[in-house]
């Protein structure tokens, strides 16, 4: 991995200008790249972030100025901006705020000539079904012991070598709810790790109507199934 570095502009008494130096990094924005974030087309990422860095060299703002035309890893390159830290610039011995251009390039090591499909995980809570006989919230809550107030879906994506639309079953998921926030979500018993990604849905779900009041100020337990299975669109990326 190579870092490049552009000019950075100072924020000073109300003007901006462009200094050209080196932007030392205490704690770097690169992060461990995984093969989910960097696929398998693209054999080198170029991309450049903006940011602006506080007066204790922490990064309050960033976004992609330059894309390396796969969002999966904009967002990677984002995230470990926010996680980064810059040497604190001082102009007239006072802490500085200031705004900076940073580029990268990035070898992708997973990158191949072989044919990828792109893939999801699609789920079905058997309690959201239950939920959703009802008309509203209060006759759903005289029979279940809580409704989702979001369906529990699945967001991941991800790409294969092989086009695959298989069912890969039932994940009974456990968690944990206070003020309705969903928390500590877990599979019950399962046997593989898909078990994780079925329990993934219940946490994007994110919160929940208990069926007491006193359930939402204390923390308590709830349960539901989830079925998993994979579906991939079957034109190759």
């Amino acid at each position: 991995m190579k870092l490049i570095v552009y000019i950075f502009l100072i924020l000073f008494s109300g003007f901006t200008f462009a200094i050209e130096t080196p932007i030392k990094w205490i704690r770097s924005p690169l992060l461990p790249l995984s093969e989910r974030v960097a696929g398998h087309k693209i054999k080198k990422f170029e991309v450049q972030a903006a940011f602006t860095a506080n007066e204790k060299g922490e990064i309050v703002n960033a976004k992609i100025i330059k894309s390396s035309g796969r969002p999966q890893f904009d967002t990677y390159i984002l995230a470990g901006l926010y996680l980064a830290k810059t040497q604190i610039y001082y102009e007239n011995g006072k802490p500085t705020p200031f705004n900076a251009i940073q580029a990268f390039e990035i070898n992708n090591k997973y990158a191949n000539d072989k044919t990828y499909y792109l893939c999801r995980f699609e789920t079905k809570s058997k309690h959201y079904e239950f939920q959703q006989q009802y008309t509203n919230f209060t006759e759903a809550l005289k029979e279940l012991d809580y409704v989702y107030l979001n369906a529990p879906v699945s967001k991941r994506e991800f790409e294969l070598s092989k086009y695959v639309d298989e069912n890969l079953g039932e994940y009974d998921i456990e968690f944990y709810s206070q003020d309705g926030k969903i928390s500590n979500v877990r599979g019950i018993n399962s046997k593989d790790y898909f078990g994780l990604y079925a329990g993934e849905a219940v946490e994007y779900a994110k919160t929940i109507q208990p069926k007491k009041a006193n359930w939402s100020k204390n923390r308590h337990k709830f349960t539901d199934t989830i079925t998993l299975s994979r579906k991939c669109n079957s034109k190759p990326i």
